[in-house]
């Protein structure tokens, strides 16, 4: 039942009873900034801090509370509070005490004007902001730390892998194609490595990004395992891929991140099963009123392992035990990153095994059934016909020679002229002295780099300002893309530079085609 008060003194004592009950400190001052009252928490407050008794009859002000040097700073607040205004003053009792004091104007019961201040301790509201201030310092100098670590490692892998992939290309002799093999495959296992350090700090951040685009995910899966089938055909293993007659034709979803969790998972199987098979299973579940979601199963007929295994599978950093860390080389984040890209794919990974029974892992991801014909994604991208770059000048910008070397050896199958320069200023003389029909810009350069160069490029007012422009980059954290696409860049392909994803960007650019406006989507 609601409280009734039927007079006036009822109402004061029940105004007193409340105040008095108060935790928060709260106060009333005169005109003459003398303190008239005080409830039980600022009295309690004032005996304890500042050693002040309230007496009967005997006010209180600023000066039975405040040192010499703080009274004038106080007594202009309470005037200005007396005035009219609200004012909050915020003050450090001792190492660790905050106080927030508001005051506010207020009419005292003889009609006079007065002052009303309340008091409330934001001590543990500082700390945290503190410790919210020290993590975000924390975590913008690993992201910078990161992003260099990335930067300085993916700089010499792009010459190492460059060569390595344009050796490949030539007429080898079985004993120098096996060396070349065995650099491929061990600087692409430590861009592996240097991914997932990546990946986990952008997971970690909440900054990983999505690129959703509309993919015929079947072909996906039978490149993904004809990728895989060399490998498992060296152990003796069979590798089967099943596709459900109903799943759709186009899917839209993140092919890449997909493609890394699937790859992961295939990539496991076939490391830790010695004989037997690998069996890959896909289909669409759908559920009334629900998103329909991708379900991906990879069963092998492994070692297994027993729940403890199981339980730390996801860990990061972590394998099944320490031997097969031993025996199967790897940073031990693969499997806890796929879990996370799944999660953040709007799904997840399971698994269920059991020792000497092998493993069978589940990748769910949600995903749009779409009509019409499908984009070619990231990873379905055709490389173009050998002529169609032939007769084409482009400008190749980059201050490392052994870069601009990797780059010239990618190209010169395709036949295009290329001209070289070591910097942002040259590529603006290049552009002066003759046309082009591409422009590779390095992003990190001595004179002028690479951003600032586009950025003249296209303010330049020349008829050269619209000249499609590449950037190639060792920088590969969250939002660079999309940083220097906003510069006016037509195409970003990050170092160490793969063939296949030069001539696409390359080719899209001389195309027409609206790489920042697909970014933004």
């Amino acid at each position: 039942m609601f409280l009734t008060i039927e007079s006036e003194s009822e109402r004061r004592d029940l105004l007193f009873a409340v105040l008095e009950a108060l935790p928060q400190p709260v106060f009333v001052k005169n005109a003459s900034l003398e303190i008239v009252y005080a409830n039980r928490a600022m009295r309690a407050g004032l005996a304890a801090l500042k050693g002040v008794e309230f007496k009967p009859g005997v006010h209180v002000s600023a000066q039975d509370i405040f040192p010499p040097e703080k009274i004038a700073h106080f007594e202009a607040l309470n005037r200005r509070a007396l005035a009219g205004e609200t004012v909050v003053n915020e003050e450090r009792l001792g190492d660790r005490l905050v106080t927030q004091t508001s005051v506010m104007p207020i009419r005292l019961p003889d009609g006079s004007a007065g002052v009303l201040g309340v008091v409330l301790d934001v001590t543990a509201f500082r700390q945290a902001e503190a410790t919210a201030d020290a993590m975000k310092a924390e975590s913008a100098a690993k992201s910078a730390f990161l992003a260099n670590m990335s930067h300085e490692i993916r700089t010499p892998l792009n010459g190492i892998l460059g060569m390595a992939q344009a050796l490949a290309q030539d007429d080898l002799a079985p004993g120098q194609r096996a060396k070349v093999d065995v650099l491929l495959d061990s600087g692409r296992t430590l861009m592996t490595v240097v991914n997932d350090v990546l990946d986990l700090s952008k997971i970690t951040a909440g900054k990983m990004e999505l690129a959703p685009v509309e993919v015929d995910l079947a072909q996906q899966l039978r490149a993904a395992v004809d990728l895989f089938r060399p490998r498992a055909q060296e152990k003796g293993l069979h590798i089967d891929l099943v596709i459900d007659i109903d799943m759709p034709r186009r899917l839209r979803l993140d092919p890449v991140r997909v493609r890394q969790c699937f790859n992961n998972l295939l990539s496991n199987a076939i490391k830790f099963t010695s004989q037997g098979q690998v069996t890959v299973a896909a289909r669409m579940t759908r559920r009334h009123g629900e998103p329909p979601v991708l379900e991906i199963d990879v069963v092998d007929t492994g070692e297994g392992m027993d729940a403890g295994q199981v339980s730390r599978l996801f860990s990061e950093f972590s394998q099944v035990d320490e031997s097969s860390t031993r025996r199967f080389a790897g940073t031990g984040l693969g499997l806890a990153i796929s879990r996370r890209l799944a999660r953040v794919l709007g799904g997840d990974i399971t698994v269920t095994s059991s020792p000497g029974k092998g493993s069978a892992f589940r990748l769910t991801v949600k995903a749009e059934e779409c009509d019409g014909s499908a984009a070619v994604g990231v990873d379905g991208t055709r490389l173009a016909p050998r002529a169609s770059l032939r007769g084409k000048r482009v400008l190749l910008v980059d201050d490392n020679a052994i870069n601009r070397r990797v780059v010239q050896m990618f190209l010169a199958p395709y036949g295009p002229e290329v001209t070289e320069a070591s910097n942002g200023r040259e590529a603006l003389d290049r552009l002066e002295q003759a046309s082009f029909d591409v422009v590779l810009m390095d992003v990190h350069m001595p004179v002028m780099d690479g951003v600032e160069a586009v950025r003249c490029v296209r303010g330049s007012g020349k008829p050269w300002a619209e000249v499609p422009a590449i950037m190639l980059t060792a920088d590969a954290m969250q939002g660079d893309r999309e940083r220097y696409l906003d510069t006016g860049a037509n195409g970003y392909v990050s170092k160490p530079i793969d063939q296949r994803e030069l001539l696409t960007a390359i080719t899209s650019a001389l195309q027409g085609v609206d790489v920042r406006s697909s970014a933004a989507a």
